[in-house]
């Protein structure tokens, strides 16, 4: 029988060994893992869609009349339209995704760099706070510019980071005391 040690220390290892295939897949196959993670937002979407279509057919007595009913029937039409929209071209929904998080974390960097330049009271060394904010907000405007492009270098970044995971757990593995 495995301790809860030796089941903890397989789990990290099996982790790892996903890690580094979910890594793999994602540097060889970005296309398809891209439209893998569409298809898993377009899931989503329909079960969020017929959830809060769901919830208006469930009768309370008190509900009568409530304006929440109509508001999540709409969002849940929405949420439904959005999620088979997403199953019709897959290629087209990777790709919108990719633009979608370019620009989102554009502007998180941006926003991110200017906050960091407002705390700059704050570093003991202000350099390195200048840098960081520049960094940032040169970084984010550059996906906001290219957001498609620049969302296929994070995917591409995001395999390795993936990879280098998947080894260091297995290396924590097998160096992890039996």
């Amino acid at each position: 029988m495995l301790t809860d040690f030796e089941k903890l220390r397989r789990g990290v290892g099996f982790s790892g060994i996903v890690s580094i295939i979910i890594g793999l897949l994602i540097l060889f196959l970005p296309s398809k893992t891209a439209i893998i993670a569409a298809s898993i937002v377009g899931v989503a979407l329909v079960i969020m869609g017929i959830t809060y279509i769901g919830a208006n057919f469930i009768k309370k007595r008190d509900d009568k009349g409530q304006i929440w009913r109509v508001g999540h029937f709409l969002l849940g039409f929405m949420y439904l339209f959005a999620g088979i929209f997403v199953f019709i071209d897959l290629n087209a929904a990777a790709e919108s995704l990719f633009i979608l998080v370019g620009i989102f974390v554009g502007m998180l960097w941006i926003i991110d760099g200017f906050v960091n330049l407002t705390a700059l009271s704050k570093f003991n060394n202000k350099l390195w706070g200048v840098i960081l904010s520049i960094i940032s907000i040169v970084a984010g405007a550059m996906l906001l510019f290219s957001p498609l492009w620049g969302a296929v270098a994070l995917w591409i970044l995001l395999g390795i980071e993936f990879i280098i995971i998947g080894l260091i757990k297995i290396i924590h593995f097998y160096n992890w005391n039996k």
